[in-house]
């Protein structure tokens, strides 16, 4: 547990305890308890298990580039049987430590697990690596790329370690990228992003072996999964778009965020904070970041642009599926601020329903008037017993006045006046909503 979780405890305790949730005497040994860990981990005397993973994966990473770097620098003056068995020789010894550790099981501890499996990743590419160079293979950085991350999934089936998901996350986010490129729309299928979805299940979590527990995910592995599936289903929505006929795929990136966003939960999953869902962050994130883009006039257009070319695919027609599902989902599991959000990529539709109208709605009045009332419902949720986030919604309602004043006709003088009062109202909104915080702070308190 670290510091913050220590002061988060100590903090929540008199709370409960009022509430009658946790006994008094309970509730004292935990308040001590979490005091002692503050302290230990304010002292230093806390290790920090990430600490330990991070210096041990950099040693690994640290010999591994040593030994390439000897090897390539005697290159010339070694024959090509002694380069081949030197390179066999490295990844044999990185096997038998990682062999080793397997056979010790739960005896050995974290980083050393950590460690020896990134060696043997790294041992493996580097193998890899030289033995296309000795024998001339062709191909190029993304097919050496794809290989080694193949051999990465055995390794982290193995050992689980959170090194070798990291790495197997950023290859084939690069891999994904590397293939948006024109020049590669005359590959078939699989040489292009449409593998990204099954390479990403290949780290769903560290699987073979479903007897054994799951391991537990840290959030650094959590944020990378998040990011990396962000921009590899939006790397296969490009690649689609540009394969079909070219244009935009925004829409397709604000379908992909909304639906990455929406992904159903646990109940565990529902009450932790929002540090450790990173999915509903960035997915959010993207969404208001399109959302106040399309809020201008110009933004508009791009996006109805890119919806007349997406709208037809096959894969829009998946993500939508997907959409309907998770949204539903998560209206039975009550999470209606991610459920709002992700709304949020429904709006351009009302394009394609006017045009059987024979009418061409304002999108961009469409986006203001949503992003508003998102932040609206934000900051009167809390007054009405509900969980909001008012500072957020406040947050959010101030950038949109300042994008539309940005986009707007109105003279320079009056956006300055407009950029003021915006400004003071929310300085003044964030000093009364800290007062109230205080206030009920002070009334938990015993």
């Amino acid at each position: 547990m670290s510091q913050s979780h220590h002061r988060w405890l100590i903090d929540r305790l008199p709370e409960w305890e009022k509430c009658g949730i946790v006994p008094a005497d309970v509730a004292e040994r935990l308040r001590t308890l979490a005091e002692e860990g503050e302290r230990a981990e304010a002292s230093g005397r806390g290790e920090s298990r990430v600490a330990q993973i991070v210096l041990g994966g950099l040693g690994a990473l640290l010999v591994g580039a040593g030994v390439l770097a000897l090897i390539a620098h005697n290159w010339d003056q070694v024959p090509r049987s002694l380069r081949i068995a030197g390179s066999f020789v490295l990844m044999a010894s990185a096997q038998g430590l990682v062999a080793w550790i397997l056979r010790r099981g739960d005896a050995v501890q974290r980083w050393v697990r950590e460690a020896g499996a990134l060696f043997l990743v790294l041992a493996a590419g580097g193998c890899l690596a030289l033995v296309a160079q000795i024998y001339n293979l062709g191909g190029d950085w993304p097919d050496f790329l794809f290989a080694w991350t193949l051999l990465v999934v055995p390794v982290m089936w193995a050992t689980r370690a959170h090194a070798c998901a990291l790495f197997h996350l950023v290859c084939i986010t690069i891999w994904s990228l590397s293939h948006i490129d024109t020049w590669r729309h005359h590959h078939p299928w699989q040489e292009s992003p449409c593998l990204y979805p099954l390479l990403l299940a290949a780290a769903l979590v560290y699987w073979p072996g479903i007897g054994k527990p799951r391991p537990a995910l840290p959030n650094a592995v959590r944020w990378t999964a998040a990011a990396s599936a962000m921009i590899g289903f939006d790397s296969l929505a490009t690649w689609i778009v540009e394969r079909t006929g070219g244009g935009e795929a925004g829409w397709l990136w604000m379908l992909t965020a909304a639906v990455i966003a929406m992904v159903p939960l646990c109940k565990i999953g529902i009450d932790e904070r929002l540090s450790r869902k990173p999915q509903v962050v960035l997915g959010a994130l993207v969404l208001f970041f399109a959302a106040f883009f399309c809020s201008t006039a110009w933004g508009a257009r791009e996006l109805v642009s890119s919806l007349e070319t997406s709208v037809y695919l096959p894969w829009c027609w998946v993500l939508m599926g997907l959409f309907v599902v998770f949204a539903v989902s998560a209206l039975i599991q009550r999470r209606w601020a991610v459920a709002a959000v992700g709304s949020l990529a429904l709006t351009p539709l009302l394009s394609l329903a006017s045009m059987h109208l024979h009418a061409r709605p304002d999108l961009a009045w469409a986006f203001t008037i949503q992003l508003f009332a998102i932040g609206l419902v934000m900051i009167l949720a809390e007054f009405f017993g509900a969980k909001g986030s008012p500072r957020f919604g406040a947050l959010l309602i101030a950038v949109l006045i300042v994008v539309r004043m940005g986009d707007s006709e109105l003279s320079f003088i009056t956006k300055s006046v407009v950029f003021i009062v915006t400004g003071l109202a929310f300085i003044g909104f964030n000093l009364v909503w800290s007062r109230k915080i205080g206030a009920k702070r002070k009334e938990a308190a015993p």
